[in-house]
């Protein structure tokens, strides 16, 4: 049975990776095959992944720090105790996380396998920047056993070619049976909202200027103009949802808007919703956008977002410096919303991010890495 370190650097809630990652765990085999523990420097508040982990004998690692600030020191110290592992799995977005876990990794365990796995993309960066990434993607290549990432070119930006053959192109596989289309779900939703007979627009998504919920509310303003029988729910957490809320008193429109915290049960809420809008001003492959169109919705999505996301009829890119575009479809989405149950007729492909596909990749890399 192999020993496996999942290595998370940041704080574990309910977002996209974390959802990734229950994903993954939850096709592989654990109880016979795999020991899983999991760590991170921060703190852990998604009771899903700690049950998974814990249920299958693995065990969960946190420093419980409650201002997303690790400590250097802990953290040698941790993995220098914690050196039995045959794999250990980094999941960070940035160079300077992957090199500074895999250093350690290799430091206190060289026989141990190393895997970075990145699920997001870098802000720009500067040009003292990009020198550092040169000196960093060489420093990189003799701890690196292999690379996991959605997006052959955001990986091809972050590693040298010396580590492109050890690149492994893993698309976000989601539980697809549990997000298509239930109206059992829908009405226990909206019943416990009391939004039973609205048009329910959904975004869900941690409040931080990259996810441009204030794009959103604008739009919702205008949509309001139009149409008062329309709700927006916003499902999330961040440092900017106060700012969120404030803004929506501003305009006066707080009150036709549910705000709702993480949620372990979030995708209940894409059977409730009526369309699932995504304004990001950068992402790569957004898991809650292809949630969205594997649970049917309309969903429009920021031109910014790659279009490898796209499998849905009903998914339509939208340009963020004009706000009339996505009012005018929202309002259109609206009118023609009398085949709304029959959501599956929209969706092309299920099989592409079906996780027991997409994710056999991974047992194979545990098996012979």
């Amino acid at each position: 049975m192999k020993k496996i370190l999942q290595i998370f650097d940041e704080p574990i809630k309910y977002g996209g990776e974390e959802s990734i990652m229950s994903n993954m765990l939850s096709t592989l085999d654990l109880k016979n095959h795999y020991k899983v523990d999991l760590f991170t420097p921060y703190y852990i508040k998604n009771k899903n992944l700690i049950n998974l982990i814990e249920n299958n004998g693995g065990h969960v690692f946190s420093f419980d720090n409650k201002n997303d600030k690790n400590n250097l020191n802990e953290i040698k110290n941790f993995l220098k105790e914690k050196n039995d592992y045959d794999i250990y799995h980094i999941n960070a977005d940035t160079i300077k996380s992957i090199i500074r876990y895999s250093s350690l990794c290799k430091k206190y365990n060289k026989y141990a396998k190393v895997i970075a796995h990145t699920h997001n993309i870098e802000k720009k960066i500067n040009l003292w920047q990009k020198f550092k990434r040169i000196f960093y993607k060489l420093k990189l290549e003799k701890n690196i056993d292999c690379i996991l990432g959605d997006s052959k070119r955001i990986l091809e930006d972050k590693f040298s070619k010396n580590l492109l053959k050890k690149i492994y192109i893993l698309d976000n596989g989601v539980d697809v049976e549990r997000l298509k289309y239930n109206e059992n779900i829908r009405k226990e939703i909206r019943e416990k909202y009391n939004i039973q007979n609205k048009f329910l627009i959904g975004h869900i998504g941690e409040y931080t200027k990259n996810k441009n919920q204030k794009f959103l509310i604008d739009v919702f303003f205008e949509v309001l103009k139009m149409n008062h029988n329309i709700v927006l729910m916003l499902i999330g957490s961040g440092i900017l949802k106060q700012d969120i809320e404030n803004y929506a008193k501003k305009l006066g429109i707080y009150d036709n808007i549910i705000f709702i915290d993480e949620s372990e049960d979030v995708y209940k809420y894409y059977h409730a919703f009526d369309i699932f809008i995504l304004p990001s001003i950068y992402e790569r492959v957004g898991l809650v956008g292809i949630e969205a169109q594997i649970a049917g919705l309309p969903l429009l999505i920021s031109k910014n977002i790659t279009k490898d996301i796209y499998i849905s009829n009903a998914t339509v890119y939208l340009p963020l410096d004009n706000k009339n575009i996505c009012v005018d479809l929202i309002l259109k989405i609206k009118s023609n919303n009398n085949d709304e149950y029959n959501r599956k007729k929209f969706v092309i492909d299920y099989d592409k991010y079906d996780k027991n596909k997409t994710f056999k990749i991974i047992k194979d890399i545990y098996d012979n890495i």
